[in-house]
């Protein structure tokens, strides 16, 4: 799964970001392993650079104490990648009681977020640059995470990146999600998961019991009249889309969502003036009846 907020920038120094749902579905750009055979693995206590790239990991008790899957028995540890300007916090399972399954859960997680870097870098070459190299000498990404759910079926991580480049009148924020079936190893889209249609669309228009969780810019938090402003905003943007648009928009592989215990979540476009993303939650019984229950994952959900 791609970024959903593809990052379009300006060519006088400013991104050129749609304030609306419309999501583009993005080329996808695999990083292979020979391509990551530069970047070295590091502790605490060791850390090696080859030229100016490195992945270092770090212990992340603090960050995930909670993120233990009790009936699997496997905790978390961060990650990093970094090269350039260019930042990646990315989380690794470890004690995992099926240590194949474990290495390529890992691989999963690593390179999807590098692939999804890669695909910023190549957005810029085919707007502005003449080749990876100046794209990646322009850009500066930080990229973080947070497991939004963490247990015996479903590993769910919200990335949040923050990306520039030198002569933007400010930076940008994107999500970016992968959810993983812990039983077989593999990633969940969003369309394998809900039947999107019409239905399905008026419920998330006309849902009463929805939170807007808000991620806006220098540090203006999820106040009551911020988020007042924000639901408008949102309102506004549904309004203005029909719902085959919507449907294309939440068909697309690169749409970012996330599970947390007791709700489903949706990433939203908004403008940068209310901080580029928000995260709408509804919760599952609102959502039951678009469902698929053939999708194993669901089996036994709440």
């Amino acid at each position: 799964m791609g970024l959903i907020n593809i990052i379009n920038y300006n060519y006088r120094g400013d991104f050129v970001k749609k304030a609306s749902l419309i999501l583009v579905a993005t080329l996808v750009i695999s990083i292979s392993l020979a391509g990551c055979g530069s970047k070295t693995m590091s502790n605490n206590t060791s850390k090696t650079n080859v030229a100016s790239n490195k992945i270092q990991q770090t212990s992340n008790e603090t960050a995930n104490q909670s993120n233990k899957v009790n009936a699997l028995n496997f905790e978390t540890v961060n990650m990093t990648y970094i090269n350039k300007k260019v930042k990646i916090n990315y989380p690794q399972i470890t004690n995992f009681s099926d240590a194949n399954k474990q290495s390529q859960i890992n691989e999963l997680i690593k390179n999807d977020i590098l692939n999804d870097h890669q695909k910023d870098v190549t957005n810029l070459v085919k707007a502005y640059f003449k080749n990876d190299k100046e794209a990646e000498d322009a850009l500066t990404e930080d990229v973080n995470y947070e497991i939004k759910l963490n247990n015996s079926k479903i590993l769910s991580i919200l990335y949040v990146k923050n990306s520039t480049i030198p002569g933007s009148a400010h930076a940008n924020n994107y999500l970016h999600s992968i959810n993983i079936n812990i039983e077989n190893g593999t990633i969940l889209k969003f369309k394998d998961l809900i039947n999107i249609d019409n239905n399905f669309v008026e419920k998330l228009k006309n849902v009463k019991n929805r939170i807007w969780t808000p991620k806006a810019l220098l540090g203006i938090g999820a106040t009551d009249e911020f988020n007042k402003e924000l639901v408008g905003v949102i309102g506004d943007e549904f309004s203005d889309r029909d719902n085959k648009d919507l449907i294309g928009q939440f068909n697309s592989d690169d749409y970012s969502f996330y599970f947390t215990k007791d709700y489903f979540g949706m990433s939203i476009d908004v403008p940068h003036a209310v901080g580029d993303y928000a995260e709408l939650e509804i919760k599952y019984n609102e959502i039951k009846d678009n469902i698929k229950p053939e999708n194993e994952v669901w089996k036994g959900w709440q």
